[in-house]
Parts: C-alpha cells; sequence; structure tokens
C-alpha cells in the first residue's frame, strides 16, 4: 500500500493541508513542524477511520445527537484536525473538530493525546481526554 504524501502550505504560525472535504492544521510557532507532528499527521491521514471512531466515540460518552441535531442516528462529520505546538518529550496533543448536520452553526471538539509518535506504531497511545462546542 502506498502512502498518502501531505502537501503543507507554511504559514508564520501554522501550516495546512486540505484533504478530501477537511483540513489538517499544524501549530507551528517556532518555525516548522516537528518531525513528531508530521508523523502524527501521516498516520491520521492513513488511519483517519481509526482516530475518527475514537474521537465519535468520545463525544457520545457526553453528546445525545437527538438534542443536539434532532437526529439520534446522524452521523458526525469531521471538519478539521488541528495539531496543537509540541515541545520535545511532551504528548502530542491534536484536536478533531466535528459537527452535525442540524445543530447549526456547532463545532464539537476532542482533545486527544497521541503518545509515542517517534517510535514503535505498535505501542503508540491515543487518548482523547476532553471535549468542548463552540457556536460559530
Amino acid at each position: 500500500m502506498s502512502r498518502r504524501k501531505i502537501e503543507f502550505r507554511q504559514f508564520e504560525t501554522h501550516c495546512t493541508a486540505v484533504l478530501d472535504n477537511y483540513m489538517i492544521v499544524v501549530e507551528t510557532p517556532r518555525g516548522s513542524a516537528t518531525d513528531q507532528q508530521l508523523a502524527l499527521a501521516q498516520d491520521i491521514v492513513e488511519n483517519l477511520h481509526s482516530h475518527l471512531e475514537r474521537a465519535t466515540r468520545y463525544l457520545d460518552l457526553f453528546v445525545d445527537r437527538e438534542k443536539a441535531c434532532g437526529n439520534a442516528d446522524e452521523q458526525w462529520f469531521l471538519d478539521e484536525i488541528t495539531l496543537l505546538d509540541h515541545d520535545h518529550g511532551a504528548a502530542l496533543v491534536y484536536k478533531a473538530g466535528s459537527s452535525l448536520t442540524g445543530d447549526d452553526g456547532g463545532c464539537w471538539t476532542v482533545r486527544i493525546r497521541a503518545f509515542d509518535y517517534s517510535e514503535n506504531p505498535h505501542e503508540r497511545g491515543i487518548i482523547p481526554f476532553s471535549f468542548s462546542r463552540d457556536q460559530g
């Protein structure tokens, strides 16, 4: 299986890539993405279903879709993934922003810790730890 190469566009404090119907943003206030951020971004693209499944399972622990959008069976729609600024040695944190049709202007964001993104992929951990909803 060939890897899908991510083409990032660098800005002053972040870089972005648009993939299919969503965007990946990598915060880079020190000038460029770390190797760990790029490895995580690549893993997210290659294993998107797995990453989204964890995020939506976490949201479903707290969010009643029927109350949020009027349809308990409505699927979450991925809008954006943001890899937060990263200090070497610390766990990576990223945010997955999703929305529900019928929840006009609402963006539900799950913050996820990603461990060991410079090591063996079989020992990696992806742990959702908080969520929020923004109205925009």
